[in-house]
């Protein structure tokens, strides 16, 4: 009624407002009508009648109060309304003090409704409610968990700038908190902050930060207490921390809440147990195990006494991350504990998770620790359960067996059934299909009594059973009984075979074993028992479950079953049924366990991605985990190959143990390395450990000379972004191993390059990488990474760096490789560095003695002699040196002079000890050399051959040609005496090798070289004595004797380097020795069945002429021409002869014209002994063509008189050679060549003229000509 009254009561008040003030405002000019004030329209005046101040008003008043004091105080909620209305209707105002007392007693007694409407008075009279009056409010809605109306008091009275007390501000963030309502917590908080202007504890912000984690929000939670911390300056106590992290925690929010940790931890604060256990148990429920145990030693390090559950949660923390020793450790304080009031349900769930572990030791302990604690009777099914499947896994199948029967008994004895679902008899099942030590017939007898209990006592056998029981038939090697338990599962009136949906999904539970599969075969049994559409598809999926369960059997027998695995494999390929991956880990451990590589690579085209779905990658990864394990590398190469081409991520375990392991056995399998270090580079963080992995993936690839693979290894390794982000936190470059740089650099020098620009670049990379090495690992440098930036600075040519790192590797006491001594001898050298380079020697010589097995490098040997040869002009330390070194000989010696172009004084140490083929190396250098040089010297060949032939005879140098490539050198070079010498060798009958004893080829050779030689120095006795010789392996032709008899016949003719013989006599009776040479070899020509030609006729007819018996030796040679039919041969060649004589006389005349010309033209005077020498000159070289001319006149002028007719052509070049001829001879010339037939001897026939030709030789073979072309072809080589 005082509500109704006050509100009628406000809106008259407003009307008669309105009107009053309207025609004002109407009629004011616009910019008054804005300036005026804007009344608040339910805002009524105070009447006159309320600001009575009379005494008797004031004790009325008191009176009131004194009433409303007592209602308050007694909870008489009535009799307070009585009294407002009475105030009310007496004219007195209502106050904040009075509605406080009324609302106090409302609240008191718990009267909800009536307070909205009191809220609302007090709004009408505009009057602000204290806070002892939001406080009684508070009160009441607690009290009826109104968190809805608490909210929204709150909000309406912080809005006002009603400030909450303490218990008001905390019961508002329950409230918040109750309705998960972050946003008016933050409302809440902020009007407090700043409409209220009242200041907030730390408690109150604590009840703030929980209230927003309340709601679901944990960012406003750690908004609030930055506000707390940078605001307000308050620093965050235990309790701010302890709301924060469980705001967080609750949410989800598992990294913000470690970071929460982590800065409470670096303030120094100690948090409580509870908020450790709870981040705890919120990290292991997400799957971080890691951080939960990190958070665990933090724990325990602060002092902080974990409880049991704390323990067991971080137990499973360690199994998961491998760290069983920690995990047993936190049992045992459990145990040790022994807890007065001990949960059987906490120990149930702990049995439960580690079940789905591979720790079945604990999951034992706990549940004998149970069994202990508990009675039997209290202790679930399941967890009876999966007790016996660890035994099993722990090969204990006796006990899982005891166990078992202990069960039934148990229930026997206390009258209660047997278990009517699946998963205990699955259990035993497991259990003995694992069993290896128990006869198998033991087994077998055992499944069969377990089998009738199960028929008995579960209603509905699903094909998991029967699958089951075939796995320990199959494990025991009773392929029959395999056979009739799948007939009688395929039986289509078998007990169960109807689907049962109930105990279907009881049969679900298991764990996730690698060779268990009733969990998978149950989950897709469930899966695909809706989507069956008819009886072929339930056959097919019961066949299915049938045969995955006979192939776990097989994969756990004793005995190698991998040929029955293999037949059902191909035989549900064929039927089309889906492998799974239960199937294909069963048959992997199978394969593994047996070894069977072959079956193992063939598996991996049974792999069917749409039956694995998602757990295609988690199958290949531990199908390559477990060929990795058994070091298989060419299975794992071709899982791993199939993995990539199908597109699958398979996540392997202990990719660094294998990557350690390959790179302990020097590997190449770069096929497995590479993908496992590009797995382990996908994490998001790398650490330290992650990368010694990669490099140990690099020194695999490396070795596999994949220098590419290796260097993209290296590049993403620093270029990764963990390692950028740390760089940039330290301010500082990742430091990466110093194998890694080495590897990396080693890859760098030897990556096949398409030219020379990518080789340069990589040489620069590889010397900046080389620089960071050394940099980085500047106090743990070894040998080798300082061999290895010497031997990028020799590649560079940068010698300064190379002896400056070599002598920083001599200083640090480092063992440099055979690069860099080989790199540091080159320096050394080109500097001019003996001393240097005899420290070297000085350590190797060193070595050799302190360890008589040491043998140095033979690349660092031939290094060491080579750069003695180069800095010593002598030969005596390069000797010693040679023969103190172990494994060293005087060959590397002459090898290291030969390598330095000092081919003499390889000669002069070459000795017995040098083997064949470096004297044909050195023979062959000395000989080839261009001459002028140096090292052109075949008279040090010549010695050579000389030498060895007197240390092992001349036989033993092989092959022949290597005295043949001497002997020629000998002749360019103009030495004819030592090239006959060292041909006569062969040509010695008391030598050890005889000429005709070797290969025709060799024959040839010699026999030419040697006509030449001694032709050219006009030895005619030799000369004949070759013709002389046994019958040799290669034909004598025509050729052999015109060059001789042409050289005999020409023996006054000038050879270049030798010496003519001075004095008319000596010169004559060479001449005589020559033509009388040259008749004998014709007379030996014509006892030889060799058809001679004309060249042969007119050397012995001038050698008559020479002797003065043409008209009597003369005659008959001349009818030997005629008897044989070779007049035509004799006159061509008489023809050829004078034309010959013509050209050589004007190019001697042409030359000494030119030579006069020059001598007039000087400046200075010539002197008489010069030009008489001139004239001796011209004068010989015309004397010598006139005496030939003479002789070739006589000679033709014979020829002519005795029937060779002479054509005017050649009687006219006879007469242009201006000969010394008799007036009888000449004029007879001129008779013929004017064509008189009446002529002093006219010829019986006319003569043909002479074939018109160049002249076919020189008339020596002197100076100028090369021997060779005076030579017959060669026979074909068949041996050299």
């Amino acid at each position: 009624m005082i509500r109704a009254r006050r509100l009628l009561e406000a809106a008259r008040r407003s009307q008669q407002l309105a009107v009053a003030h309207g025609a004002a405002r109407f009629t004011a000019p616009p910019l008054a009508a804005l300036r005026q004030p804007q009344l608040r329209p339910h805002a009524p005046l105070q009447l006159a009648r309320w600001q009575s101040t009379s005494a008797a008003a004031s004790e009325e008043l008191r009176t009131f109060r004194g009433e409303l004091d007592g209602c308050c105080d007694t909870g008489n909620w009535r009799q307070a309304l009585k009294v407002l209305d009475r105030i009310d209707k007496r004219g007195y105002p209502l106050d904040e003090h009075m509605y406080e007392r009324a609302i106090g007693a409302c609240a008191r007694m718990g009267k909800v409704e009536v307070l909205p409407g009191l809220l609302q008075n007090m709004q009408v009279d505009s009057i602000l409610p204290t806070s002892a009056t939001v406080d009684y409010i508070m009160q009441a809605y607690l009290a009826r968990e109104e968190w809805k109306l608490i909210v929204e008091l709150a909000l309406d009275v912080t809005h006002k700038g009603v400030p909450l007390s303490a218990a008001a501000y905390h019961a508002a963030m329950e409230a918040c908190g109750q309705a998960r309502d972050a946003s008016s917590v933050k409302k809440v908080f902020s009007n407090m902050w700043s409409q209220c202007g009242v200041s907030v504890d730390a408690s109150q912000y604590a009840a703030t930060i929980r209230a927003a984690g309340m709601g679901g929000r944990p960012d406003i939670a750690v908004n609030i207490f930055n506000i707390m911390e940078a605001k307000a300056g308050l620093a965050a106590a235990e309790g701010a921390f302890n709301q924060l992290i469980r705001a967080q925690i609750v949410n989800g929010a598992l990294p913000q809440a470690l970071h929460t940790f982590a800065t409470a931890h670096a303030r120094g604060v100690v948090m409580d147990e509870s908020i450790y256990t709870a981040t705890i148990n919120a990290l292991v429920t997400n799957e971080d195990y890691w951080h939960a145990g990190r958070l665990f030693e933090q724990m325990v390090a602060r002092g902080v006494t974990p409880s049991a559950f704390c323990f067991g949660r971080v137990m499973l923390a360690y199994v998961r991350t491998s760290k069983n020793s920690a995990a047993l450790a936190c049992w045992r304080e459990i145990v040790d504990r022994r807890e007065p009031a001990p949960a059987l349900k906490r120990y149930s769930r702990l049995v439960q998770e580690l079940a789905a572990t591979s720790s079945s030791n604990l999951t034992v302990a706990v549940f004998e620790h149970m069994r202990a604690l508990f009675d039997a009777t209290e202790i679930r099914d399941p967890t009876y359960a999966l007790a016996i499947r660890a035994y099993g896994r722990l090969g204990r199948t006796q006990a899982a067996v005891d166990l078992f029967d202990a069960f039934v008994a148990r229930r026997a004895a206390d009258a209660q059934p047997l278990p009517r679902t699946a998963p205990l008899y699955l259990a035993i099942f497991n259990a003995l299909s694992r069993d290896s030590e128990r006869d198998p017939a033991e087994n077998t007898r055992d499944a069969k009594r377990v089998w009738a209990v199960m028929r008995a006592n579960v209603p509905v056998i699903l094909p998991p059973a029967y699958a089951s029981l075939a796995g320990v038939f199959a494990a025991s090697g009773e392929l029959g009984l395999v056979e009739s338990l799948l007939d009688q599962a395929r039986a289509p009136g078998r007990a169960g075979g109807g689907i049962d949906m109930s105990a279907l999904e009881l049969a679900v539970e298991d764990d996730n074993d690698d060779n268990d599969s009733e969990a998978e075969i149950a989950a897709l049994l469930a899966k695909h028992a809706h989507e069956a559409n008819d009886v072929d598809d339930m056959s097919d999926l019961h066949d299915q479950i049938l045969f995955s369960g006979v192939i776990s059997g097989f994969s756990k027998a004793r005995a190698d079953h991998s040929a029955h695995i293999t037949a059902y494999l191909q035989l549900m390929k064929a039927r089309g049924l889906p492998i799974t991956d239960s199937i294909l880990r069963a048959s992997t451990y199978a394969f593994v366990k047996f070894r069977q590589w072959p079956l193992m690579n063939a598996l991996v085209d049974y792999v069917d991605l749409p039956a694995l779905g998602a757990s295609a990658g988690l199958c290949f990864g531990d199908t390559i985990s477990k060929l990795l394990e058994a070091e298989a590398w060419e299975s794992a190469r071709v899982w791993i190959a199939a993995a990539h081409q199908r597109g699958v991520h398979a996540p392997i375990r202990d990719k660094i143990a294998v990557l350690q392991r390959l790179r302990e056995l020097g590997s190449d399998e770069w096929r497995v390395a590479y993908p496992l270090a590009l797995e382990t580079l996908s994490f998001k963080q790398l650490s330290d450990q992650n990368v010694e992995s990669v490099a140990d993936a690099i020194a695999v690839c490396t070795t596999a000379g994949r220098a590419d693979l290796a260097l993209k290894l290296y590049d993403r390794v620093v270029s990764h972004p963990s390692r950028l982000e740390r760089a940039d936190a330290d301010n500082s470059a990742a430091v990466l191993p110093l194998r890694m740089y080495k590897d990396a650099v080693l890859a760098l020098l030897r990556e096949p390059t398409p030219d020379a620009e990518s080789f340069e670049r990589n040489i620069r990379r590889a010397e900046a990488e080389c620089a960071q090495m050394l940099q980085q690992h500047s106090k743990a440098l070894d040998g080798e990474a300082l061999s290895m930036a010497i031997s990028i600075k020799a590649t560079m040519g940068d010698d300064d760096d190379v002896m400056a790192l070599f002598e920083t590797t001599q200083r640090l006491g480092l063992e440099p490789n055979t690069y860099a001594q080989n790199a540091a001898l080159a320096a050394f050298a080109r500097a001019r560095r003996p001393d240097k380079v005899g420290e070297i020697r000085d350590a190797l010589l060193a070595a050799a003695a302190a360890d008589p097995a040491f043998v140095p490098e033979p690349n660092v040997v031939k290094s060491l002699l080579f750069s003695l040869a180069i800095l010593h002009n002598t030969t005596t330390e390069l000797v010693a040196t040679a023969a103190a070194l172990p494994a060293c000989s005087r060959e590397h010696a002459v090898r290291a002079l030969l390598q330095a172009n000092r081919m003499d004084n390889a000669v002069e140490i070459f000795d017995e000890t040098v083997p064949l083929k470096m004297f044909a190396t050195l023979v062959g250098r000395i000989c080839d050399a261009r001459p002028g040089r140096r090292e052109c010297d075949p008279l040090a060949a010549a010695a050579l051959v000389l030498k060895y032939a007197r240390f092992h005879g001349l036989a033993a140098i092989r092959p022949t040609s290597l005295v043949l490539k001497v002997a020629k050198a000998l002749v360019a070079h103009g030495h004819l005496p030592e090239a006959g010498h060292l041909l006569g060798l062969y040509a010695d009958p008391d030598g050890d090798v005889l000429l005709k004893d070797l290969k025709p080829f060799f024959q040839q050779e010699v026999m030419e070289m040697l006509l030449f030689i001694y032709g050219e120095q006009r030895q005619f006795g030799p000369l004949g004595q070759l013709f002389e010789r046994p019958i040799l392996a290669f034909p004598l032709n025509v050729r052999h004797y015109e060059l001789a008899m042409e050289y005999a016949v020409q023996s006054a003719s000038p050879v270049a380097g030798v010496k003519r013989p001075k004095g008319k006599a000596a010169m004559r009776a060479l001449e005589i020795e020559g033509a009388a040479q040259c008749l004998k070899l014709f007379e030996a020509l014509r006892q030889q069945f060799v058809k001679p030609n004309g060249a042969v006729y007119v050397s012995a007819l001038r050698a008559c002429a020479k002797l003065k018996l043409l008209e009597s030796t003369g005659q008959h040679v001349l009818e030997d021409a005629r008897a044989q039919g070779f007049e035509d041969l004799v006159r061509t060649e008489l023809a050829a002869l004078a034309t010959g004589a013509l050209a050589e006389r004007e190019t001697e005349l042409d030359s000494v014209s030119e030579r006069e010309s020059e001598i007039e033209t000087e400046t200075e005077t010539v002197t008489e002994s010069d030009s008489g020498q001139a004239a001796a000159a011209s004068g010989f070289s015309e004397r010598e063509c006139r005496a030939n001319g003479a002789e070739l006149a006589q000679v033709a002028l014979f020829c002519h008189r005795n029937g060779l007719a002479m054509s005017p052509a050649v009687a006219t070049k006879l007469l242009a050679l201006q000969a010394r001829l008799t007036k009888k001879a000449t004029k007879e010339l001129e008779f013929i060549a004017q064509g008189r037939a009446d002529g002093p001897a006219e010829p019986a026939a006319a003569a043909p003229s002479a074939r018109k030709r160049a002249a076919r030789r020189p008339s020596s073979a002197g100076a100028g000509a090369r021997w060779g072309d005076l030579f017959l072809e060669p026979l074909a080589a068949d041996d050299k």
